[in-house]
Order: C-alpha cells, then structure tokens, then sequence
C-alpha cells in the first residue's frame, strides 16, 4: 500500500526574508533520505495558483500533482513529504495592498490550496516580519504603483489576525512561524520543521544565516564550538548563536532608515512595541507554533 503524501507550503512576500528556506533545503537536498521532495517554485507556482483560483471542491488527486511538480510522490511504502513555496497565496503580482489592505481574504484563499491537496495532511509555514520593514522594501522596490493611490499603514497590519484569519478556514492545518529579524539565532529550528527530521539538517546548514553577518574567524569558531556541543537544546543554541554574533558581527554600514514616506524615530518606536504585542498574541493561537530565540 502507497504512503501518504504529506505536504508543507511556505506562504509569505517577496519582502518577507523568508525566502531563503527554500534554497537552504535544495541545497542541502543531499542530506535528506530521499522522503523530502522539493520541486523548483517556477516549474509549478503559476499553474498551481491558477487551480487554486479556479478550485471547486474538487481535490487535484496524486496524478495531477506529479504532473504539475515533476516529481514521484508515494513511492512503496515510504511517505513521501513535498516542500512548496508558494508566495502567489498572499502576495498578488499588480499590488502588494490592494486599496491599502494588508493580506485580505487570505484564510478563503489558503483555503482552496487545502482543498487541492485534499485528503493529503497539509501544514503552512511563514516568516512573519517587522511591518514597517516590510512595507518599505515594498515601497523602495518601485513594483506597485498603488501605493501612490492608497498607502498602506503599516499600523493595519496585525500578524495575528492574518493567522486567526488562516486558521479560521483552515482549521486542520497546522501552522509554523518564526520573526525573522531571529532567523540567524534559530534557523536550525526552521529547518527542523521544514525537514521534519533534525537528522537531516547538516550543522552548516543551521548556522549559514549567522556566518553571513560575522568575521570569517567568528564563524569558524561558532562552527567548531556547535560540532563539539550537537546536543543543546534550541534554546541554548540560539543563545551560543547570539554570544558568537555579539563578539564577531561585522559592522553593519546601512542605514536603518525606512522607505516610508513620512516616517519617524517616534513611529519606529511605536511599531516595535506594536510587533512584539503582535508576536505575543501570535504565540497564543491555537494551531499556530512560533519558533523564536
């Protein structure tokens, strides 16, 4: 009898950092025992969000999917797990905010894709990330010229609405997020939900987001000090991370000013205590895991 399938899509924006999941794993596919499949964004995203859209209550069955992924799925008895990246779910190629509305519609919209990959088991990943941040890589990208119509407030976005919003349409799926101003003290634990097996996230796979921001000798050394101490928890991990990044970190030469038109050192300020109460509400919804340092 063939396994399940399983499947994991990663939602988010082209602003979202959250990007680099993807190719860490692909890169990486060398690693993993042959049951975690991840078929390339650009062979399946246009024509899966296509059936999406137009999706009827009717699943698009095992056949349909290997067609559209390129891939085998359910091979003997060995489960298969795919890994999508699908940002089409909440980012729309015309405009990033339609009429200045952050995500909406999108729990109805996640929705449908449940239901494609109906009855196989689904669970949704995300890298949530500062408001403010995200908008102004939206805005300085020069792509919607909406934004001159009606501007976002990055104040309007609430990270744990978006996600009671997902899980109120979806509520069998399972949901894993992570801020990703913290991806380099836990994208080893992002890559552990990713894979679903710890044993498949090589040590440099786990610490490559820290390297980049640290000397050369900096990353050697966090290297060789988590080589020789494989079994701390997550959290002593991170911490090990941050003591390396506090000592090695190169001088970051960018400005930390925002493209947003009007912005100021005061909203700065409101807008970080306006995400950490939004993380915390995050982390109080049920169904929804947020790894954090």
């Amino acid at each position: 009898m063939a396994a399940e399938n399983q499947f994991t899509i990663q939602i988010g924006t082209a602003f979202d950092n959250g990007q680099e999941l993807i190719w860490t794993l692909k890169k990486e596919a060398t690693s993993h025992d042959g049951g975690l499949i991840i078929p390339r964004p650009r062979k399946y995203r246009r024509e899966l969000a296509k059936m999406a859209h137009a999706y009827e209550d009717t699943p698009a069955g095992t056949a349909k999917l290997q067609e559209l992924l390129g891939v085998e799925l359910g091979r003997g008895a060995q489960q298969s797990r795919c890994f999508l990246s699908v940002k089409e779910l909440m980012q729309s190629g015309e405009n990033f905010c339609p009429e200045g509305k952050w995500f909406r519609g999108l729990g109805e919209r996640a929705a449908r894709y449940c239901g494609l990959f109906s009855p196989s088991p689904l669970r949704i990943m995300i890298s949530l990330r500062n408001p403010a941040a995200l908008l102004s890589d939206a805005w300085s990208s020069g792509n919607y010229a909406g934004f001159d119509a009606v501007a976002p407030d990055p104040f309007d976005l609430s990270w744990a609405d978006v996600l009671n919003d997902v899980r109120a349409c979806c509520p069998d799926v399972p949901v894993i997020a992570w801020p990703a101003e913290e991806s380099p003290l836990i994208w080893h634990q992002v890559l552990h939900a990713a894979t679903q097996k710890p044993s498949e996230v090589p040590l440099a796979a786990g610490i490559h987001l820290a390297e980049r921001l640290m000397t050369e000798e900096g990353g050697q050394r966090l290297a060789a000090y988590l080589e020789q101490h494989q079994d701390l928890p997550p959290e002593k991990r991170s911490r090990a991370v941050a003591l390396f990044l506090d000592k090695f970190k190169v001088e970051d030469t960018e400005q930390d000013n925002l493209s947003i038109p009007g912005w100021n050192q005061e909203k700065q300020r409101l807008m970080q205590e306006h995400y950490a109460a939004d993380l915390e509400k995050v982390s109080k919804i049920e169904g929804v895991t947020l790894l954090t340092a």
